[in-house]
């Protein structure tokens, strides 16, 4: 199965398995490499005391985000950053 086809497949999925949830993350850190090596912007959501995650930037992504941050009481400017390659 393609990856296209295996997402259309996932996005329907309400019980994913481990399987499932290893697939995403690796479609995840492919799109990520694909952003970072065009030079583009990238999020990098969370904070390195606790945990964060990189994923490609977006405006709707990154204002969902924010949104979230100020809902469980974070400062946004500090969960959500822009992440770049130098």
């Amino acid at each position: 199965m393609g990856i296209v086809l295996w997402i259309d497949s996932a996005a329907g999925n309400s019980s994913p398995r481990k399987s499932d949830q290893d697939r995403l993350d690796a479609c995840l850190c492919l799109l990520v490499a694909w952003y970072l090596a065009e030079q583009k912007d990238c999020l990098m959501v969370g904070d390195r005391q606790t945990g964060y995650i990189v994923v490609p930037n977006g405006d709707a992504l990154r204002a969902e985000l924010e949104t979230r941050c100020c809902e469980t009481g974070r400062e946004p400017s500090q969960w959500v950053r822009v992440f770049q390659m130098t």
